[in-house]
């Protein structure tokens, strides 16, 4: 069981929720995201005066389903089903919203102690999917996501650390040309199992001045695991100013 929570430019709260169920037959998943906006100003002319008239709210969220399956030796599949719903509520204007779904396609493999590789196919169909009350149809982004993770444990025994574990992904865009392939990478060391200390950095795309750059953003981690309870928080500073400051808050039992 796992929760996250954590708000980004201050305004945008984003919630994720997910349970993971080990059977004989193979690991099935559940998971809720959503992401919601409050007090946006509505804006119109009024006697030649820009005057707020109103305010919105906006909510996006996304309901799966999973199954993973160990088929050969270190070798497992998964597959999700998603449905995706926006809904947006104006003052003054009809609520509409939209809703659709896609599917997820996954790998882990394991070779030996240390080394996993993992690939993904998120959205796999890349026809519009998005239908709005209105008669409005939006495609849903597809992306292929790599990773790769180490783990090293032979440490010298003057050392409390037990384990290290080290990651590399990237996020390649399928069908978004105009989208640049944004890559994570990170390190975390473990203290006896209980404390974990994380860093690491990743790409992504912003508007600055002279139009849209690629910019390599920090984030810093802790992590505490007692008696099966996870408790984590990460922190990104932000690379423009103060608003692209983001945390997160992740609660996990297992």
């Amino acid at each position: 069981v796992m929760s996250i929570r954590s708000q980004i430019m201050h305004d945008v709260n984003y919630s994720t929720y997910t349970l993971a169920w080990p059977t004989d037959y193979g690991t099935f998943g559940f998971g809720y995201v959503e992401a919601t906006v409050e007090n946006i100003l509505i804006g119109d002319w009024v006697n030649g005066v820009a005057t707020v008239v109103g305010n919105a709210s906006y909510a996006n969220n996304v309901g799966m389903i999973s199954y993973s399956k160990l088929l050969w030796k270190d070798l497992s599949l998964g597959l999700s089903l998603k449905q995706f719903s926006q809904y947006y509520a104006d003052l003054g204007v009809k609520d509409s919203g939209s809703r659709g779904n896609n599917i997820d396609v996954g790998m882990l493999y394991k070779l030996g102690k240390n080394w996993s590789f993992g690939m993904l196919y998120q959205n796999m169909s890349t026809a519009p999917s998005l239908q709005g009350d209105n008669g409005y149809v939006e495609a849903i982004e597809s992306y292929y996501k790599l990773g790769v993770a180490y783990q090293y444990k032979k440490l010298p025994n003057y050392i409390d650390i037990n384990r290290v574990n080290y990651t590399f992904d990237a996020d390649v865009p399928v069908a978004q040309s105009y989208k640049a392939t944004a890559y994570h990478v990170g390190a975390e060391l473990w203290f006896a199992d209980v404390l974990a200390f994380r860093l690491g950095a990743g790409t992504r795309e912003a508007q600055v001045a002279g139009g849209i750059k690629q910019l390599v953003e920090p984030g810093v981690g802790l992590g505490l695991n007692l008696w099966g309870v996870q408790v984590d928080y990460t922190y990104f500073p932000g690379v423009l100013d103060l608003d692209d400051r983001m945390q997160k808050f992740f609660l996990s039992l297992s």
